[in-house]
């Protein structure tokens, strides 16, 4: 019996469910099946099933109301599973942990993002093994690669504050040192500088003001936006 589905008598959908194929009755069982119905007729039912345990062949000759009714529920589950129930069972057992950590013991169908990328956890309590290395690692299937960085449009793109392990592409904008650079040429690790060619200062930001009335002492070059 199912948590699922506790008025029905089988295990879907909380497991597979165990099924006994039938078979037709033959001559070499026969007598047995007469003993059989002689138990029922006689209302000895506990004979009867005795018998049934003690001969499985001939259990799989019998077809009674306790397998019909199990045929039933198992087709009910069915139903109200795939009518009613399937999208929460698909959200439960397919979550979004978050980003990837080591020390989470990860159950089958976790889904967790790292580097960029999005993984899926393969098997129960996967712990330790990292999903980076997705190409080998049974543990993970990636469900989520991340793609080449492509170059900027036209027009300066911002690409927030550099740093020394982005590539950063032409007239890509980025800040440093309260600066804002435009890129000139393709490149990375390259620091923006005064007499780097790979960068042209568009914006001195230490210059920059913001206030209600423009201030009578600002900067040559500087740059005040007015608060309204």
């Amino acid at each position: 019996m199912s948590a699922t589905y506790p008025t029905l008598g089988n295990d879907f959908p909380d497991a597979k469910d165990t099924m006994k194929r039938m078979s037709d009755l033959n001559y070499t069982n026969k007598a047995l099946a007469d003993q059989y119905y002689s138990y029922l007729n006689a209302g000895n039912f506990n004979a009867a099933q005795q018998l049934l345990s003690d001969n499985p062949t001939l259990d799989s000759m019998i077809l009674n109301a306790a397998k019909i009714n199990r045929f039933n529920d198992i087709a009910l589950s069915l139903e109200w599973f795939f009518k009613d129930d399937v999208e929460t069972y698909l959200e439960l057992r397919f979550a979004y942990i978050g980003e990837y950590d080591s020390g989470v013991p990860y159950v089958k169908g976790n889904i967790v993002s790292l580097n960029g990328e999005g993984f899926i956890c393969r098997l129960n309590s996967s712990v330790g093994v990292s999903p980076i290395a997705h190409t080998t690692n049974t543990n993970w299937a990636i469900i989520a690669k991340q793609g080449a960085q492509g170059e900027s449009g036209t027009g300066l793109a911002p690409r927030g504050i550099w740093n020394s392990s982005t590539t950063f592409y032409v007239n890509d904008c980025a800040s440093h040192n309260n600066i804002l650079w435009q890129c000139l040429v393709q490149n990375s690790a390259s620091e923006p500088a005064s007499g780097n060619t790979n960068w042209l200062a568009l914006l001195d930001l230490s210059t920059l003001v913001c206030s209600a009335t423009q201030p009578t002492n600002q900067a040559v070059n500087g740059v005040w936006l007015q608060i309204l």
